[in-house]
């Protein structure tokens, strides 16, 4: 198994009215892996679509 980088548990993100907007038990990033962020529209799909 490669190395982790990134280890997240039990994360939970609100704005400040209290709505959650992003809620992750346990997640882990590994050394080779692909992690693909960003904001509704940008065109992450699309991205992933023309690798195939």
């Amino acid at each position: 198994m490669n190395k982790v980088l990134i280890s997240v548990s039990n994360l939970t993100c609100q704005y400040s009215n209290g709505k959650t907007v992003l809620e992750v038990a346990d997640f882990e990033l590994h050394q080779g892996d692909c992690f693909l962020l960003g904001p509704s529209g940008i065109g992450k799909s699309t991205f992933i679509e023309a690798r195939d």
